[in-house]
């Protein structure tokens, strides 16, 4: 056998073996992975985090671009509320997949869950650059802007998930409310009667218009309106209590007393009822009775003591022996 044959023999020969060893490594580590991942997915349904965590993280180290591994870290982490190095973990999943908006959309909701609203936004608005479709993304964005009072930001917000989804009709409610609270009362109205419109049987739209058109000033449409939320739902007591309060804002306090009493006889000790009618009794001079709810409505939720010290109602009686007997907190 000539010299050239037997080196080329024994080239075959370490290379088959080379490959052999390469080849067993690469199964050993791909078994090692998958024992660690099920190890992981075992302590992870016994609610064993940091074990879980742990072995996940020993998959990391074998192989850096595990998206399966990188993920349930990011998961378990933030479900133990180390919101730290979960957003660590989701930022690196944003790399592996950048074009996957749910890492996106976890990463603005860590971001707002430890205060951090301007990141929060630039990782929504991030997540709309892989899916300028998404409507839950625009109604987390809208509400952001909305706490940080760019209120015409909120409203472009809420206007484009309206835009692809008009059905929805949590997102309208969103926008009256912004419109509300910029003064802007005739583009709320409109928002929440097409809710009740879309949701004749809901009494929530309804409830929602009464206060936008009490807020408004607009009283006889409210009671109009509250009259629909009773004919849904007739044995709530707080709606009687607002409808009692617009029909006193009408002066009609026949109608606000007779509403006050049915919340009344439908729950004996709902403060709120017995407040109120404390006020209007007040109004009308019947001082005995008024005091007589009012420390009822005491009793049963002391935090109408702040609202009693400001009432004006109560400020031409408040130096009665009565009224500044209870409208001072027992503090001992």
């Amino acid at each position: 056998m000539s010299q050239g044959l037997v080196n080329l023999i024994f080239s075959f020969t370490l290379l088959a073996i080379i490959f052999g060893f390469a080849f067993q490594l690469i199964f050993s580590k791909k078994r090692n992975i998958r024992d660690l991942l099920r190890r992981g997915q075992g302590y992870r349904s016994r609610q064993t985090y940091d074990m879980a965590i742990g072995c996940y993280q020993r998959v990391i180290e074998i192989d850096a671009q595990n998206k399966t591994a990188m993920e349930n870290i990011a998961i378990l982490q933030a479900r133990c509320g180390r919101y730290e190095e979960a957003i660590e973990a989701y930022e690196t999943l944003t790399e592996f997949e950048p074009s996957d908006l749910r890492f996106f959309n976890e990463l603005a909701q860590l971001y707002e869950r430890i205060g951090n609203e301007e990141k929060a936004i630039e990782k929504f608005e991030a997540s709309l650059d892989v899916d300028a479709h998404s409507v839950a993304t625009y109604i987390h964005l809208g509400q952001l802007h909305q706490r940080a009072g760019r209120k015409g930001q909120a409203n472009d917000s809420y206007l484009q998930a309206i835009e692809l989804d008009p059905l929805r009709t949590d997102v309208r409610s969103y926008l009256a409310t912004s419109y509300l609270s910029q003064g802007e009362g005739e583009k709320a109205i409109e928002q929440y009667k097409i809710v009740v419109n879309t949701l004749p049987e809901d009494p929530q739209g309804y409830l929602q218009l009464a206060t936008a058109y009490n807020q408004l000033g607009r009283y006889e449409q409210a009671v109009e309106t509250y009259d629909k939320v009773l004919n849904l739902t007739p044995n709530i007591p707080n709606i009687h209590v607002e409808l009692g309060k617009t029909y006193y804002l009408l002066k009609d306090y026949d109608q606000a007393s007779n509403s006050f009493q049915i919340a009344l006889d439908l729950n004996p000790n709902c403060a709120s009822a017995q407040y109120n009618f404390s006020v209007l009794l007040a109004d009308q001079n019947d001082l005995e009775r008024s005091v007589q709810y009012l420390e009822l409505a005491f009793y049963n939720d002391s935090s109408f003591y702040s609202l009693a010290e400001v009432e004006p109602v109560f400020e031409s009686i408040r130096n009665h022996s009565e009224f500044a007997r209870f409208l001072v907190p027992n503090k001992s």
